[in-house]
């Protein structure tokens, strides 16, 4: 017999209430027909309407089924619709994110960009080819009347490059984008702390089951979901490193998965402090016997058709999520007097790359240790955190005040 849901609003051992987010683009609701005595879920393909469903005895399978109709669905209408410059925007964006941004995005990014083109308002039922410049200015002024401009440049994000699209396909000469400035942003330091607070912190959640996670966060300067990605057998004891191999993600279908890091540059080797090796070990024997002591069966978990051992897990084996570890930061930074208003998940790696900078490592040398794909995003980090190296100010004095007796080792 098939295992009921739990409905939308989910209660954990805590007592935490917790609601499932919307499903994405074409994706309807996934429930469980009793009078069916089957799971169902509903989807709506582009063009069309109407609701269809599909049925099956277990939630994973309808949501094969569901995808697979879906997928074959929206591939039919893009084989009968000729794009054209009389095309309505509406119906190129939903063919941009049903045969483009599916396959290019992870599943994360995609439900976020099929969420942003909810924002089109008018701009859904007006030909592509008519869009000027002008009509996309209003579009986007009256956009920041009522929202944030961060999250109305993320929507323009969207639009310029569905616009790219009908560019690179001929359906129009050039992307009418072009010409409209992005709204402004201030982008504001991110909370960072110093190193003695950091062992303070340390310190305050190393008797926590996700206190390895913290360490990994801080001392390594992983990413929460490369963290919660990692398996045993990615772990060395011995050579104290870590393989950086996949990354716990969330979504609205699936709930939490394993799936890619967010960049190429985050996959590798990462060397690991004596002191988080220390309690990664402490952590395996409890975990141990947390899946000896179950009462139910312990989950197994699969990533690229190979069984994955989590490293961190709930008591009943499920995969973690992120907001379990941006809860522990918060209540361990109240209690040793930090202020957790702005102390957060990529806490760590920001305050792991100032610490750096200001002890003067090289840029590059942060850029490899961290795992950016581009030095440019490491030296925005430092932009505007912290203080600049001092050993290099020192030499820039010497050098500008004409004090040739001073002798100046090349780093």
């Amino acid at each position: 017999m098939p295992r009921k849901p739990n409905g939308k609003r989910v209660v954990d051992a805590r007592g935490g209430v917790s609601v499932r987010a919307k499903n994405g683009n074409g994706q309807g609701s996934v429930f469980f027909a009793e009078t069916e005595n089957a799971w169902r879920a509903s989807y709506v393909l582009p063009g069309e309407a109407k609701r269809r469903y599909v049925q099956a005895r277990t939630r994973e399978l309808v949501l094969v089924k569901r995808d697979t109709a879906l997928a074959a669905g929206v591939t039919a209408w893009i084989g009968s619709t000729k794009f054209s410059s009389t095309t309505k925007f509406g119906v190129m964006a939903e063919a941009w994110l049903s045969t483009v941004a599916r396959h290019r995005m992870r599943v994360s990014t995609f439900e976020e960009t099929s969420k942003r083109m909810v924002r089109l308002g008018g701009l859904r039922e007006v030909a592509i080819g008519e869009l000027s410049s002008e009509m996309l200015i209003a579009w986007q002024s009256q956009l920041l009347d009522g929202l944030a401009p961060r999250t109305v440049l993320g929507t323009r994000t969207a639009v310029n490059q569905v616009f790219n699209w009908a560019v690179e396909l001929g359906v129009l000469t050039v992307n009418p984008m072009r010409r409209v400035r992005p709204p402004k942003v201030i982008d504001r330091p991110g909370n960072v702390l110093a190193p003695a607070d950091v062992i303070r912190l340390l310190e305050a959640t190393s008797d926590h089951r996700y206190g390895p996670v913290i360490a990994l966060l801080f001392t390594s300067g992983l990413r929460v979901s490369e963290a919660l990605g990692l398996s045993w057998d990615d772990i060395d004891f011995v050579a104290g490193t870590a393989v950086v191999r996949r990354c716990v993600m969330y979504s609205s279908t699936t709930g939490r998965a394993f799936g890619p890091p967010k960049t190429l540059g985050a996959l590798g080797t990462h060397f690991l402090a004596p002191g988080t090796v220390n309690k990664l070990r402490d952590w395996r024997d409890r975990q141990q016997a947390e899946r000896t002591a179950a009462t139910s069966a312990w989950p197994t978990h699969v990533y690229e058709d190979r069984i994955v051992a989590p490293v961190f897990t709930t008591r009943v084996g499920d995969l973690v999520s992120r907001q379990h570890i941006d809860a522990l930061l918060r209540r361990a930074g109240m209690r040793i007097g930090l202020d957790s208003s702005h102390l957060g998940t990529h806490t760590g790696r920001r305050s792991l790359i100032t610490a750096l900078y200001t002890n003067g490592v090289p840029l590059d040398d942060i850029q490899h240790h961290i795992g950016h794909s581009d030095a440019r995003t490491t030296a925005g980090y430092v932009a505007s955190l912290g203080d600049r190296p001092a050993r290099t100010a020192a030499i820039a004095a010497r050098l500008m005040e004409q004090q040739p007796d001073v002798a100046v080792t090349p780093s």
